[in-house]
């Protein structure tokens, strides 16, 4: 069964505001998907964690919780988070990866992205997977305009990160709540040491790489790049600003922000 995983943040057994709004999001997704597709949910902290309230994750429809445990995630560390979470997909190939859009996903993701050169957009309105391709919705020009990207896959994970106050208040998931499989994994990290010169390049590249679409619209340029091609701009003025070629869901998140 394909999976799509969520990398929830979380105190002391609470997990972060966005939590739920980001399960929603690939709630939605994996119910799209033509192949029967498993939400998961991840968590790193340290062995001796307090216990999470799981109500959340199972109200929401999660089917796995992948618990990374190790005595050097007790604190958040960029390393420590890129190490293990390397680590796990190293293990595992889940169609696609998401956090939201905080100081520290912002800080880890792309240096996760760049450590394993994975396809990586940031900083998402909303997402969705179709035809082996990753479809986010971006704002331009501080919210006058929305942009939808088409990033190909080809086989590897898609990396993202989800800005919150977008869904709103999720609902709870319809028909019965699918059981809650907890799965406990001990990384093998080392956390200190630093990164390879070869590696620095890599974060240089990939923080440059999200940055790309602030670049260009300081330059007054349109977006053109490999792996995240843009579909259509939607402008708030325009009279019909869902036409594109993306999907029905990501036209509709779109219409929302436009309206």
């Amino acid at each position: 069964m394909s999976e799509i995983w969520a990398v929830l943040e979380q105190r002391e057994g609470a997990f972060h505001e966005q939590s739920g709004e980001l399960l929603a999001e690939l709630a939605d997704i994996a119910r799209r998907q033509q192949d029967q597709t498993a939400l998961c949910a991840v968590v790193l902290d340290s062995p001796d964690m307090p216990s999470l309230d799981a109500t959340l994750l199972t109200r929401l429809g999660v089917q796995r919780l992948y618990l990374v445990e190790h005595p050097q995630l007790a604190s958040y560390t960029t390393d420590g988070y890129v190490s293990a979470l390397a680590w796990l997909l190293q293990q595992h190939t889940p169609l696609l990866v998401v956090t939201g859009a905080t100081a520290d996903g912002r800080d880890w993701m792309p240096r996760l992205a760049a450590k394993l050169r994975l396809p990586f957009v940031s900083s998402c309105l909303g997402l969705d997977l179709h035809n082996h391709a990753l479809f986010a919705l971006r704002s331009l020009y501080e919210g006058r305009a929305y942009i939808q990207t088409r990033t190909t896959l080809h086989g590897r994970t898609g990396l993202a990160t989800l800005l919150a106050e977008v869904r709103g208040t999720p609902m709870q998931a319809q028909g019965p709540h699918p059981s809650l499989q907890t799965v406990r994994l001990t990384p093998d990290i080392t956390v200190g040491k630093g990164l390879p010169t070869s590696q620095h390049l890599l974060v240089f590249w990939a923080r440059l790489w999200a940055r790309r679409g602030w670049l260009l619209t300081r330059a007054g340029l349109s977006m053109h790049a490999r792996s995240a091609q843009p579909v259509r701009v939607c402008d708030q003025s325009s009279t019909s600003p869902v036409a594109s070629l993306a999907p029905p869901s990501t036209r509709a998140a779109c219409a929302r922000h436009t309206r």
